[in-house]
């Protein structure tokens, strides 16, 4: 363990005890290279008014970035995957105290999540159940206003197996479905087959403005939540307000019915994922945009 115990108040009154650092353990690990194993746990102590405290630290959380550090998204330990094809060209850039999320294009040549197809993904590796929450402003690619409607282009985040064999992803995203319309998407993709549905979303100040979050639950790995919730009056880290999307179980194809949303056989996902961001779009015309505020990590109890 190597750090520092920082020590809030003055002697002989109530104190508290912040550790700040990384550490190791025998069998939790934080390491540089941005993978974690989740529940690690370290006792610290500080011989000062013979004081002693143990300190629980959610390693996940420092995977967390509010993105105002820092001028290139892999500066701040984000990888770029760019599978789509070499005409995705995603972006690298931190704008403002915002992720800038772009891609030149969309469709079969460029970023395309869907079945088969694969695209960009800005990500850090998580092994095991997690919380990831996001806020996100979708606009299209000139930053002027919302992304058109016709479909498809979708931008958001998503959990993802990082073997390429086949397509094993779940994510929640914004833009434009097959609904018409500005539009929340759900998608989870089984063995190269996606079922996904979307719902109209609400324009907030002309673009598409939503904390969105993706829960691996820790009981069953194979059940993941989906939740949203509009504008930003609510703190990213509160736990109230979001709506439950859906619930996709990676081992029943009831939970969503795939063969209602154009799927078909439920697959398990491997404990180790790639979380990130995503952005893609059916056509090589992509106009779509994401900025990032925020993202947050943290494990999960259920």
């Amino acid at each position: 363990m190597f750090g520092q115990v920082v020590r809030l108040g003055v002697p002989g009154t109530p104190i508290d005890y912040v550790f700040r650092g990384a550490f190791t353990e025998d069998d939790d690990t934080v390491s540089a290279t941005g993978t974690v194993t989740t529940n690690a746990r370290a006792l610290v102590t500080e011989a000062d008014d013979a004081v002693s405290a143990t300190a629980t630290a959610d390693a996940l959380t420092l995977l967390s970035d509010d993105f105002s550090n820092g001028t290139t998204l892999t500066g701040n330990g984000w990888t770029i995957e760019d599978t789509g094809g070499a005409g995705s060209s995603p972006s690298d850039l931190i704008t403002s105290g915002e992720a800038d999320l772009t891609v030149a294009n969309g469709g079969t040549g460029g970023s395309f999540w869907y079945d088969g197809f694969d695209g960009v993904l800005w990500y850090k590796e998580v092994t095991g159940a997690a919380d990831m929450r996001a806020r996100v402003r979708v606009r299209n690619a000139a930053d002027t206003g919302p992304p058109p409607t016709s479909n498809f282009r979708i931008a958001g985040i998503q959990i993802a197996d990082p073997d390429r064999t086949t397509m094993e992803y779940v994510h929640i995203g914004l833009g434009a479905t097959s609904i018409g319309a500005s539009a929340i998407e759900w998608k989870t993709t089984d063995a190269s087959d996606s079922a996904f549905q979307g719902i109209a979303a609400t324009l907030t100040g002309g673009e598409l403005l939503y904390d969105i979050r993706i829960v691996r639950r820790d009981t069953d790995n194979q059940l993941i939540d989906l939740y949203y919730r509009a504008g930003t009056a609510t703190a990213l880290e509160a736990d109230t307000g979001w709506t439950l999307f859906t619930t996709v179980d990676r081992t029943d194809d009831t939970v969503p019915d795939r063969a209602t949303f154009g799927g078909t056989t439920a697959v398990s996902l491997p404990s180790t994922l790639r979380w990130g961001m995503m952005v893609y779009a059916s056509t090589g015309t992509h106009n779509i945009r994401m900025f990032v505020d925020e993202v947050q990590f943290r494990s999960t109890t259920d």
